[in-house]
């Protein structure tokens, strides 16, 4: 009981928080509001029994992602108020598109997202993703390596020209 009421506590939160940064029109805010969402949704992880991807994603994303994303918008020094340019219809229809698409998938494969931790049970999801990760998405995983190095390489290279 106490766990589903941390869960949907949580989701209302990432909801809230979300909302936050779509709707917030300072870029710095916004990013803050960004790293939040990170975080309320590793606690949903940790109430879905998958501790490893929870501290994956508080180290990733809300650490690591979410200080690139503050340093790049102090880097560019757009993080004053913005406008957002009359499209904000063709952003609506866009974003209840993948709303019901959300929907009509979840509602499809409610019983094979039932539970994460009788997805390992014969060890931690750690192990789990391991294996899968440096087996089966070997090939996608060094792409992924390489194409991070080669953005922190240009936004290197784009800062050092502004500078000049």
């Amino acid at each position: 009981m106490i766990n589903a009421i941390t869960f949907y506590l949580l989701s209302f939160l990432l909801i809230g928080s979300s909302l936050m940064v779509v709707f917030n029109k300072n870029l710095f805010h916004a990013a803050f509001w960004l790293i939040l969402f990170f975080l309320f949704f590793s606690g949903i992880l940790f109430t879905l029994s998958a501790p490893f991807l929870a501290l994956a994603e508080i180290i990733i994303y809300s650490g690591a992602i979410g200080v690139m994303i503050i340093f790049a918008v102090m880097l560019t020094g757009k993080y004053t108020e913005f406008d957002i340019n009359g499209h904000t219809f063709i952003g609506i229809l866009i974003a209840s598109v993948f709303v019901v698409e959300l929907f009509l998938i979840i509602h499809n494969q409610t019983e094979s997202f039932s539970n994460f931790s009788t997805a390992f049970v014969g060890g931690s999801n750690a192990r789990a993703i391991g294996i899968e990760l440096f087996s089966k998405y070997l090939l996608p995983f060094e792409i992924v390596a390489i194409l991070l190095l080669v953005a922190l390489f240009g936004s290197v290279v784009l800062a050092k020209r502004d500078q000049k």
